[in-house]
């Protein structure tokens, strides 16, 4: 993990970037970006994703594995962009409510290429309450939400809180507009506080394990 520091900041240092300007430019917050480069937190996922998005020209390899140069050819960089998706083996998505996050298993297993199957990061699943549509063992592709007015009843989506990460039917909680109504076929409704979710993604694609 330090070593995979050590090249970021390598990397910012090539840009000419300091923390203050490269939150900027990568679209995360300050403290975030801070406290996973200089302060001991663990680099995250979002954060591997961002820099994949904007520097498009940089390898990924190199920063997670220290393989090959810093900086990809043009081709090789778009290529990598339209065909390549982290694959999270280690980090789980529930089904159910509880899911134990791991922050020690932020980086990703694997990229992987899966023709006509693109989406921003593919992750494995455990739990029930989502059959028959979604089973464990199957693999789903995410995309990040920019807005809660995306929010439709009937499509799936992955919801990330402090204490969980978890798949469900998603819409805007109609007695509280600050409140959403998550829903799934075996597991009874409840309604979450959008101030309490981190992020939100939509379901795009699903590989079955069967």
């Amino acid at each position: 993990m330090e070593q995979i520091k050590k090249r970021i900041l390598s990397l910012l240092s090539d840009k000419a970037l300091n923390v203050n300007r490269a939150c900027v430019m990568l679209d995360m917050p300050q403290r975030t970006l801070n406290r996973q480069l200089n302060e001991g937190g663990n680099v995250s996922m979002e954060l591997i994703y961002a820099i994949n998005k904007y520097f498009p020209e940089v390898s990924i390899e190199w920063i997670l594995n220290g393989k090959g140069n810093m900086y990809r050819g043009e081709e090789d960089a778009a290529e990598n962009i339209k065909n390549v998706s982290p694959y999270f083996n280690s980090i789980t998505v529930s089904a159910g409510v509880r899911d134990a996050i791991n922050d020690d298993c932020e980086l990703p297993d694997a990229f992987v290429s899966i023709p006509g199957k693109k989406a921003d990061f593919f992750f494995p699943v455990v739990g029930t309450s989502m059959q028959p549509e979604i089973n464990p063992g199957d693999i789903i592709g995410v995309n990040k939400m920019d807005s809660f007015s995306e929010l439709d009843g009937e499509k799936v989506y992955m919801i990330i809180t402090r204490d969980a990460r978890m798949i469900k039917y998603c819409s805007t909680n109609d007695n509280d507009k600050d409140e959403i109504l998550c829903t799934s076929p075996n597991y009874p409704s409840f309604t979450l506080r959008k101030e309490e979710i981190i992020a939100m993604y939509n379901v795009v694609v699903k590989i079955s394990n069967v």
